[in-house]
């Protein structure tokens, strides 16, 4: 397979393939491989890699998150610190917390979680995730806590603030 060779000798000879087969990529005709016919061998075939596309996160806010479908961004304050929740299967893990703006709350999931002790309850983060509507209500799922980054030079929120921002978001019906 994915070899170069130069055949000498065969025959051709026409032939009838299935739809299926032609969709496939099959060609119409047979070789007919004589005692006579020279193969040889003239290298391999390199393989085209695909360059895996790399998704960018949509970056949005809480005002417009309720719109947002797919991998998206988001700033906002830990209200609920991340902590492991208990799964029914060994080998996983589960976290979950939750982030606000100072007046709703966004629901964090994350999937394969690892306790990080810096991202403490105020202090400003950026997470990527993809937004998911459980009932309607809007919560974020991250494949683990790298997507949860800490923003430098902005200042923690404070509790009473953090107290203020327990509103759920709910997704906005579709419109038509």
């Amino acid at each position: 397979m994915n070899r170069r060779l130069h055949i000498d000798g065969a025959l051709c000879k026409s032939s009838r393939i299935s739809l299926a087969m032609e969709n496939e990529g099959y060609v119409p005709f047979d070789l007919v491989i004589q005692p006579t016919t020279m193969l040889t061998f003239s290298g391999m075939f390199e393989q085209e890699i695909p360059v895996p596309i790399k998704v960018l996160p949509t970056a949005v806010t809480f005002e417009n998150i309720n719109q947002a479908e797919g991998l998206i961004s988001i700033d906002g304050f830990v209200r609920m610190t991340f902590t492991m929740i208990p799964s029914r299967f060994e080998n996983s893990s589960y976290g979950c917390g939750s982030i606000t703006d100072g007046r709703s709350k966004l629901t964090v999931k994350i999937t394969n979680f690892i306790v990080v002790d810096n991202i403490q309850k105020g202090v400003a983060v950026n997470v990527v995730g993809t937004v998911d509507a459980t009932n309607g209500i809007l919560c974020i799922t991250c494949n683990n806590m790298n997507a949860i980054t800490l923003r430098d030079n902005t200042p923690a929120m404070s509790d009473a603030d953090l107290a203020q921002g327990g509103k759920p978001l709910k997704r906005l019906a579709p419109v038509g």
